[in-house]
């Protein structure tokens, strides 16, 4: 069973990705949040109530950074709602969030289990940046970074730039720099998986966690 870690924004495309995580046989070992799609509050108590609703009670939830490491920060909640799930509504969270900060989470528990977390980065990259910058060993201690950003092709938040790469290009530039084993899954990937009509009304018999993703 794979071990993975996932730094998120949730944000409506994360939400889909933690509730597919937590349909697989992923082991989800922890999650930790970065301001992103909506703000941190919102990234982060989504992630609280999505850990609860699907069903990942044991799993730990961090909070981390909120804006980009040294530049005005940038959202998508034109695109995802005030809340940042569009019209989705969960129960509230009743677990509470973990104490400390992501990066330091991160540094921590790969270091337990060296070689053997995959950490999946689908939001902007401040919070891996920083656990580069404050403990460089976390490359090696990572079994690889699995990223959702970037684009061979066209933008989606402006015509040249996808949104988790222009939301912090400098922590970008830090992980990309780092010398990881990297799995990057851009607009390229991203963009061909669409929802379709027929999809969603199959998914509409599946009960509970489709009721999320409909």
């Amino acid at each position: 069973m794979t071990k993975v870690l996932i730094d998120c924004d949730p944000g409506i495309d994360d939400a889909l990705a933690l509730a597919l995580a937590a349909g697989s046989s992923l082991d989800v070992v922890g999650i930790t949040t970065v301001g992103g799609n909506v703000d941190l509050s919102l990234t982060t108590a989504n992630a609280l109530a999505l850990r609860e609703f699907l069903g990942l009670d044991g799993v730990p939830v961090t909070a981390g950074s909120a804006g980009a490491l040294f530049r005005k920060t940038v959202r998508a909640d034109h695109v995802h709602g005030e809340s940042g799930l569009g019209g989705a509504v969960l129960p509230p969270a009743t677990l509470p969030v973990s104490p400390g900060h992501a990066a330091d989470f991160i540094i921590s528990t790969l270091a337990a289990s060296p070689g053997e977390i995959t950490l999946v980065a689908i939001g902007p990259l401040t919070n891996i940046a920083l656990a580069v910058l404050r403990e460089p060993r976390v490359v090696e201690w990572a079994r690889e970074l699995i990223i959702m950003g970037g684009s061979y092709t066209r933008g989606n938040h402006n015509p040249a730039a996808e949104f988790n790469m222009l939301a912090d290009p400098e922590a970008a530039a830090v992980v990309f720099e780092a010398g990881w084993t990297v799995r990057m899954m851009g607009l390229d990937v991203t963009l061909t998986a669409l929802v379709t009509s027929p999809v969603l009304d199959r998914m509409r018999g599946l009960g509970k966690l489709s009721s999320l993703l409909v």
